[in-house]
């Protein structure tokens, strides 16, 4: 455990960190990543964030954000239904997020374009103003199906020629921007404290960190399973608590 700690947190080895071999030793590596994660948000993240949260509510006169962010599942199961909705938030958006922030850690040229090329399809939705929403979401997974047939077939499958600082420099701007997005949970922003809300996604900061760990000591699928475990256990909570 003290090696998998050490590896986890010491971002600047990454680029050649030593890869795990053997399902049973890559299922382990995820359930201790897992639950190191786990400990550190309840340790330390979700103690900061609960101060921070009766901050804003008693001194700023703020509705809670906190009270905010667990309207995500509701308003997911609103707009899609509950199956289509757990659909996405257990599969679709793990499997499309890994591609966007962490297939590109293999520096390949084809990963990278395809990275690059979904992310234009995921956040922009398609490119077309579809009003049914399931049907909007299954024209980017078309789209994106498209994308990746193509650029599989013909983009240059060479490695980008870039220095190992810079490569540790872009796994740390993934990590954070993969975070950084987690924002739009607390929509509407309120820019009176936006200073808040960087510590609001201090979770999804260490879980990023988490699955790129385990997306470059595994495998990338294996990190579409870390993801899928996290949001599939968050999914199982609120409706256990919600049929409460």
């Amino acid at each position: 455990m003290h090696k998998i700690i050490t590896e986890l947190f010491y971002l600047n080895q990454y680029p050649k960190i030593e890869t795990v071999t053997g399902f049973r030793n890559k299922l382990l590596l995820v359930l201790r990543v897992y639950l190191i994660v786990f400990l550190v948000l309840i340790i330390i993240a979700f103690p900061i964030l609960n101060g921070l949260d009766k901050l804003i509510v008693k001194v700023y006169h703020h509705s809670s954000l906190a009270l905010k962010s667990k309207q995500l599942f509701p308003n997911v199961f609103h707009k899609y239904g509950y199956i289509i909705g757990v659909l996405y938030i257990c599969l679709l958006g793990p499997i499309f997020e890994e591609i966007i922030f962490r297939l590109g850690l293999s520096f390949k040229k084809h990963h990278i374009l395809l990275a690059f090329c979904i992310s234009f399809i995921y956040f922009f939705r398609g490119f077309v103003p579809l009003a049914n929403l399931s049907l909007r979401l299954g024209l980017v997974i078309f789209e994106s199906v498209l994308a990746w047939g193509t650029i599989i077939k013909y983009a240059p499958k060479d490695e980008v020629k870039i220095s190992y600082n810079w490569k540790v420099t872009f796994t740390v701007i993934l990590i954070s921007v993969f975070g950084l997005i987690h924002i739009v949970n607390y929509r509407p922003i309120d820019f009176s404290i936006f200073w808040v809300y960087p510590f609001f996604i201090i979770p999804q900061i260490f879980m990023g960190w988490g699955i790129t760990y385990i997306r470059l000591k595994n495998g990338f699928i294996w990190g579409i399973l870390y993801h899928f475990l996290i949001n599939s256990f968050s999914t199982a909570l609120y409706f256990i608590f919600h049929s409460n």
